[in-house]
């Protein structure tokens, strides 16, 4: 039971390829990870909306708006 990797971003992706993994994955968050696949933090849908209302564009950097406390 591997579909946890569907749901992984790296740090250097942007607000777009994030989107990109919510949708495919299906689970409504996305896991951001370094090359080693430590985990970094957590983006969820809200997180998304939140870092829009507050103007980041879609190529902003995910690491924008990651929540390293999950």
């Amino acid at each position: 039971m591997k579909f946890w990797k569907k749901l992984l971003v790296s740090p250097t992706d942007t607000l777009k390829d994030t989107i990109s993994v919510l949708h495919k994955g299906g689970y409504r968050i996305a896991l951001v990870v370094d090359k080693h696949n430590k985990l970094l933090g957590t983006v969820t849908d809200g997180d998304i909306r939140r870092a829009l209302i507050n103007k980041l564009t879609m190529k902003s950097q995910i690491t924008r708006v990651i929540d390293r406390k999950s």
